[in-house]
């Protein structure tokens, strides 16, 4: 029903979270309130930097910001954006961006509202990791981190700076197979130590 991140077959999507909604509402015309959490191959994010003096204006100059680097069209996509931190060396705020395409939002939507879900929010899962990571005091606010999640796509790598997501990246299991569906053990590690290099090098 759902491939690579995205809905491939709404109607089995929709069959499937019908028979959850029965299994968690006394009612099945209630709506149950969700948390959409989209899988982080499907997001984009963009560390980006505002001159300190933005800050008097800073929902106009990251909005402006946010339309010049967005890798797809801002009209067929939602995003948004948050400060991470001020940096007094650079006189600067360092901010971060996150993009997804609508179409992709919009089928999770229209699939769970005709399950009887209400949508409370949109998130993605690299996000949604962190904030539990942080909340369970598996990572801590004051000292950033490198968090790795595994699932059935692939590796998810995220860097959590001062209790929020800075940046994520996502490589599937394919990099790590020889051509058949077992995973060779060597370019596994290879891969992850790789990945990790490059992800440290990039925040520092």
């Amino acid at each position: 029903a759902v491939v690579n991140g995205k809905v491939n077959n709404a109607e089995a999507l929709q069959r499937t979270l019908g028979d959850l909604h029965k299994r968690i509402s006394i009612s099945s015309k209630k709506l149950v309130s969700v948390v959409v959490s989209i899988p982080t191959n499907n997001i984009y994010i963009q560390p980006f930097n505002l001159p300190t003096l933005a800050r008097e204006s800073l929902k106009e100059s990251a909005e402006l910001n946010m339309r010049m680097i967005s890798p797809i069209d801002v009209s067929k996509a939602y995003y948004d954006w948050q400060e991470v931190s001020e940096n007094l060396l650079k006189d600067q705020l360092d901010m971060v961006g996150a993009f997804v395409a609508k179409d992709i939002v919009d089928k999770f939507v229209e699939v769970l509202q005709g399950a009887n879900f209400s949508v409370a929010a949109v998130e993605f899962s690299s996000l949604s990791l962190i904030k539990a990571a942080i909340k369970n005091g598996l990572a801590s606010a004051d000292v950033p981190s490198l968090i790795l999640q595994m699932d059935q796509g692939g590796l998810s790598f995220a860097i959590n700076h001062k209790g929020g997501l800075y940046f994520h990246h996502f490589t599937e299991w394919d990099r790590y197979r020889d051509g058949g569906k077992n995973i060779n053990v060597n370019k596994f590690k290879a891969g992850v130590i790789d990945e990790t290099r490059r992800l440290i090098n990039f925040y520092l």
